[in-house]
């Protein structure tokens, strides 16, 4: 993970080559029973209750913790280019673990997905942007987990 911090916002990247083509990771963000498989960090589950996989599609994702709390991701999908790019606007954060005493994440962030073929492989990079300061270590961690997530499930059988 590497943070950027201007002002008083954030970013962080995430990075990972995974064992499949752009087109199945690309496929992995908008499809609702792959994107279910590992969406979100370790510990938590996700329902996709709304995927309009376009761009200007709509998206919303319930992520349940370990605890049973549930928490969403919603937003807008601003950019599909297939197989190259995805960009989120996110309108809604999953705010699990922002430590107590902390602001939440409530102001719009964007993530930007680009996956660039590597041999048979593909190099994923996740950027989540506008993020508060404190927040952006969480979404780090976070997009990590996912990342290991959604690798395990792409192993081919």
């Amino acid at each position: 993970m590497t943070a950027n911090i201007e002002s008083r916002q954030s970013s962080v990247s995430a990075k990972r080559v995974i064992d499949a083509s752009p087109e199945i990771l690309f496929d992995a963000w908008l499809t609702k029973e792959i994107l279910e498989q590992w969406w979100g960090p370790a510990g938590f589950t996700t329902e996709v209750e709304l995927l309009e996989p376009y761009a200007g599609g709509r998206f919303r994702f319930a992520m349940t913790a370990a605890n049973g709390g549930v928490s969403y991701n919603a937003g807008v999908i601003v950019e599909a280019v297939r197989p190259a790019r995805i960009v989120l606007e996110f309108t809604e954060h999953c705010n699990a673990g922002v430590p107590v005493g902390e602001q939440p994440q409530i102001a719009a962030s964007r993530v930007t997905a680009e996956f660039e073929a590597y041999g048979s492989q593909t190099r994923i990079v996740i950027t989540h942007s506008r993020l508060r300061q404190n927040f952006a270590p969480l979404a780090g961690t976070a997009w990590q987990q996912a990342l290991l997530k959604l690798s395990a499930v792409l192993i081919p059988v």
